[in-house]
């Protein structure tokens, strides 16, 4: 039986511990990336449900990856978190194909309803 999978690129921190608990008390198999190829390649090993992309260090490349996710692996469900509130840039990540997009003023606690809503389908 293979359990439902959360990848995470760039997320540390405060929100890293609320995925490690939910990941725990689900049942979920939670793996933490820092590089958008590295989550590429375990998305091409096997499909994750959830992929968790934080924005702002690297935005570009972190832009393009929510692009190539939804292009290569039209299953797994994309979510865009951003750090300070930023309208333009929640938009576009809307526009590229995320499936959920976190930006404050939404508290960062809710990502644990928007995980399990996305997996569901699993």
């Amino acid at each position: 039986m293979q359990h439902a999978q959360i990848l995470s690129v760039g997320v540390d921190g405060r929100l890293e511990g609320l995925l490690e608990e939910l990941a725990t008390s689900q049942g979920f198999w939670l793996r933490s990336v820092r590089q958008p190829n590295t989550c590429l390649g375990l998305l091409r090993k096997g499909s994750a449900g959830v992929v968790i992309v934080k924005l702002g260090r690297q935005l570009e490349q972190e832009l393009s990856l929510i692009t190539d996710i939804r292009r290569g692996f039209p299953e797994t469900a994309v979510v865009a978190l951003g750090a300070s509130e930023n309208a333009a840039l929640a938009a576009l990540c809307w526009d590229l194909g995320a499936s959920y997009v976190l930006f404050p003023p939404m508290p960062i606690e809710k990502i644990r309803e928007v995980i399990l809503a996305l997996m569901t389908p699993l």
